[in-house]
C-alpha cells in the first residue's frame, strides 16, 4: 500500500486517539505539576512534585492504596481462578446439566446482539419509522 493511502486510511483514527486518550493524560501530568485549578482558573504556577510529596505524605492516601491493592489482589487471585475453575467444570461436563449452564453464561452475549438486529430491521422496515421519515421530507 502507499504511503499516501496508508496516512489516509489511519490519520482519522490516530486523531481520535490523540484527541479521546493522549491529550487528556498530557493535560493530566501537567495539571499535576502546577497548582492551577481549573474550576478557578487563574495562573499556572509550576510547583514540580510539591502535588506528589503532599500526597504521599496524606495518611487517606496510604488507606485507599491498601484498599485499592486488596481489590486487585482479590480480584487477580481468587475471581480469575474461581472462572477457570468454573470454566473447566463445565467444559468437561462435570455436571449434569453442564449444557445449560453454558448456555446461561453465554445468552446474555448473543442475546444483545439479536435484539439490536431486529430493531434494526424494524427501523427500516418498509412502513418503519425511517421510511416515515424519508416520507415525511420528501413529501411522498
Amino acid at each position: 500500500m502507499a504511503l499516501p493511502a496508508f496516512l489516509a486510511l489511519v490519520a482519522p483514527a490516530l486523531i481520535i486517539y490523540l484527541f479521546i486518550i493522549a491529550y487528556p493524560i498530557v493535560y493530566s501530568v501537567m495539571l499535576s505539576f502546577s497548582d492551577f485549578n481549573p474550576n478557578r482558573g487563574g495562573q499556572w504556577n509550576f510547583v514540580g512534585l510539591l502535588q506528589y510529596k503532599t500526597m504521599v505524605s496524606d495518611p487517606n492516601f496510604w488507606h485507599a492504596l491498601k484498599n485499592n491493592l486488596i481489590v486487585v489482589g482479590v480480584s487477580v487471585f481468587g475471581q480469575i481462578p474461581i472462572g477457570f475453575i468454573l470454566a473447566y467444570i463445565l467444559y468437561r461436563k462435570m455436571v449434569k446439566a453442564s449444557n445449560f449452564f453454558q448456555t446461561a453464561v453465554f445468552l446474555p452475549h448473543f442475546l444483545s446482539t439479536i435484539v439490536i438486529g431486529i430493531l434494526w430491521r424494524r427501523l427500516f422496515e418498509a412502513d418503519g419509522p425511517i421510511s416515515r421519515l424519508i416520507q415525511l421530507f420528501s413529501g411522498d
